[in-house]
C-alpha cells in the first residue's frame, strides 16, 4: 500500500514536470515563430518574409542617428491584402553603443515593450504578376505599447516566385509617448524617417 502511494506520487510529479517543460518549450517556440494564420487573421494565399531590412533615421541639429534591423518578420495575404509586421526592438543596431543602450533602456523600454507591430491592409489585393505596382496601405502601428493609425504607400515588384516590397514613411515620437530628455532634445528629431524592405516568398503549405 505504501509502495503504491509513493509510486503514484512519483508518477504524478514526473508528469507534472514533463508538462511544465512542454509548456516552457511551447511558449518559447511561439515567441520566436512568425504568428500563424489564426493569430494574424490571414487565411488566403500567404507570402512571408525571407529577408528583411528596417531602418530608421533621425536628423537633428547636433546629430544624425541611423539604426537598422534585419529581424523583421512579415506576412502578406495576397487575396485580402492584409498585412502583419513584427520586429524586436532590441534587434536595432546603432553606430554608437551608448545610443543603442539608451534606445532600449530609456526611450523604447524594450524590456517592457519588446516588439513593434503593424497590422494593416493594402488598398487592394497585392497582385503584381511579374511586374511592379504601387499600393496604398493603412493600419495600426504599435510602438512602445501605444497604437497609432498610419497611412502610406508601398512598392511591390515580382520576379518569378519572389515578391519584393519597400516602403518609406515617417512617425512622430510623441504619438507613441516616447519622451526625449531636454538635455538631448537637439540630438534626436521629433519626426523619424522609417524605411522597410522585405523579400517575400509563398508559404509552402498554401
Amino acid at each position: 500500500m505504501l509502495y503504491s502511494i509513493i509510486f503514484n506520487s512519483f508518477e504524478y510529479t514526473v508528469r507534472k514536470s514533463r508538462m511544465s517543460i512542454y509548456i516552457i518549450c511551447l511558449v518559447g517556440l511561439l515567441q520566436i515563430a512568425l504568428p500563424n494564420k489564426l493569430e494574424s487573421g490571414l487565411t488566403g494565399v500567404i507570402y512571408t518574409s525571407e529577408k528583411s531590412d528596417v531602418r530608421f533615421f533621425s536628423h537633428a541639429p547636433l546629430e544624425d542617428i541611423d539604426a537598422r534591423s534585419s529581424k523583421l518578420r512579415a506576412a502578406m495575404d495576397m487575396e485580402s491584402g492584409k498585412l502583419l509586421f513584427l520586429v524586436p526592438i532590441n534587434s536595432f543596431e546603432f553606430d554608437k553603443n551608448l545610443m543603442q543602450k539608451h534606445f532600449n533602456t530609456q526611450y523604447l523600454e524594450s524590456d517592457k515593450f519588446p516588439e513593434a507591430r503593424f497590422e494593416g491592409q493594402f488598398s487592394e489585393a497585392p497582385v503584381v504578376l511579374n511586374g511592379s505596382k504601387e499600393l496604398g496601405f493603412e493600419g495600426l502601428l504599435t510602438v512602445h505599447g501605444i497604437g497609432h493609425r498610419i497611412t502610406g504607400t508601398a512598392k511591390l515588384k515580382q520576379a518569378g516566385e519572389i515578391i519584393y516590397g519597400e516602403s518609406n514613411f515617417q512617425i512622430k515620437l510623441s504619438d507613441y509617448k516616447i519622451k526625449i530628455p531636454r538635455m538631448v532634445i537637439k540630438n534626436i528629431a521629433e519626426v523619424v524617417d522609417v524605411s522597410i524592405y522585405v523579400q517575400f516568398t509563398r508559404e509552402t503549405n498554401n
